[in-house]
């Protein structure tokens, strides 16, 4: 009798725990698979890959092996943007009639959008840098983010150092020496999502007021 009920009790504690985690982490897909994972009893088990196939033409080095998958995930992003009608995008210096108005970064805003992330260790880009980092000086850096973004704005510049991502491959399913089974995970840095969002809200606040968002300014 105690057997069975000791038994319930763990089932019924286990389903409130998975409950509680979905709900809770229902925006965050990383988690929210960590705990399908975790119901279902499968383990993380480490990527290894003892050699890859590229361009008929097998590597086993480390080194080889992330630069062919780097060759293989450029050149499909490549063919895909070749796919794509091309469209002269241009900075058109400042404002004119036509344009819209951007309001300044504030500080207070870059310390909001920083507070909304997620503490996370991982890091993307090349500054190296984690959410958890930058939480712990965003007072600090607030005021010269704030700074250097406007400038960005003014000068219709988004830094190249910003758009360069740190890409994990993710194996899909099928042979592990394919480099057509993963799909890249392209980790960016904190600071490229901080000028992403805050050009969002402004992109956001400009087409809800009605105005004509000329091309060449997006």
């Amino acid at each position: 009798m105690a057997k069975k009920l000791t038994k319930n009790l763990i089932y019924n504690a286990k389903q409130v725990y998975f409950q509680n985690n979905f709900i809770v982490n229902s925006k965050n897909i990383k988690l929210t698979w960590k705990f399908i994972n975790e119901a279902l009893g499968r383990k993380t088990v480490p990527l290894q890959l003892p050699s890859m196939i590229y361009e008929n033409q097998r590597f086993e080095n480390p080194i080889d092996i992330a630069t062919a998958l780097n060759n293989h995930f450029c050149s499909t992003a490549e063919n895909l943007c070749n796919s794509i009608p091309l469209v002269n995008f241009e900075y058109a210096g400042p404002s004119v009639g036509s344009s819209f108005y951007i309001n300044p970064v504030q500080e207070q805003e870059i310390n909001i959008i920083i507070q909304s992330f997620q503490s996370k260790d991982s890091i993307g880009g090349l500054d190296e840098f984690s959410v958890k980092h930058v939480k712990s000086v965003v007072d600090i850096i607030s005021k010269p983010l704030s700074y250097l973004f406007n400038l960005c704005i003014e000068q219709g510049i988004f830094p190249k150092i910003l758009k360069i991502s740190k890409v994990v491959p993710i194996h899909k399913s099928g042979s592990k020496d394919n480099p057509n089974n993963y799909r890249p995970i392209a980790l960016q840095s904190i600071f490229s999502k901080i000028l992403e969002k805050l050009l969002k809200v402004r992109l956001n606040v400009n087409m809800a007021s009605g105005k004509r968002v000329p091309l060449n300014m997006l």
